[in-house]
């Protein structure tokens, strides 16, 4: 993959050379993902000089031959490290061209433990227009619930019941 185009950058490191902290912006940055050749302009910056570590994102991606443009906007990821877990908690706002605009966040962070590929417990909601929701609920770390309101009437009309994580 190459990756054309200017980014400003900056950053800290430590006496080992380990990044600690980091923020870049960049406008027309182009390259070819997956076939598709995609302009994208936007910042992002990292912190992990104490927990939580903190990731923020705003990104505009144009598709180059469709000319059609997907947004994150306001993006956070803060992630919480103890001896064997990690808490994950997202928030921000995701636009796709065709379908609009959801809203991401954690109402109880995701725990990803351990060698576990999955969360084991957590709360994904996804928002989106009049009222429209989906939540994702991690029980284990091999179980998972997915309900929707696709009404916005606030109960969920969906339910998948308790799924196995590796039947995705």
């Amino acid at each position: 993959m190459d990756i054309n185009g200017s980014v400003d950058f900056s950053g800290t490191v430590d006496g080992d050379g380990n990044i600690l902290t980091f923020s870049f912006s960049f406008n027309k940055l182009s390259s070819d993902i997956g076939g598709d050749s995609v302009t994208m302009g936007g910042e992002m910056s990292f912190d992990v000089t104490s927990s939580p570590y903190v990731l923020t994102m705003t990104l505009l991606i144009r598709n180059n031959h469709t000319n059609q443009v997907h947004w994150v906007r306001n993006y956070r990821i803060t992630i919480t490290e103890d001896i064997d877990c990690a808490d994950i908690e997202m928030s921000g706002t995701f636009y796709h061209p065709d379908y609009g605009y959801v809203t991401l966040s954690t109402s109880e962070p995701l725990r990803l433990c351990g060698s576990d590929d999955y969360p084991s417990s957590g709360i994904l909601l996804v928002t989106g227009k009049n009222g429209t929701k989906a939540r994702l609920t991690c029980h284990s770390s091999t179980t998972y619930q997915v309900e929707t309101d696709t009404n916005g009437d606030g109960s969920y009309d969906f339910d998948t019941g308790v799924s196995n994580w590796a039947d995705l």
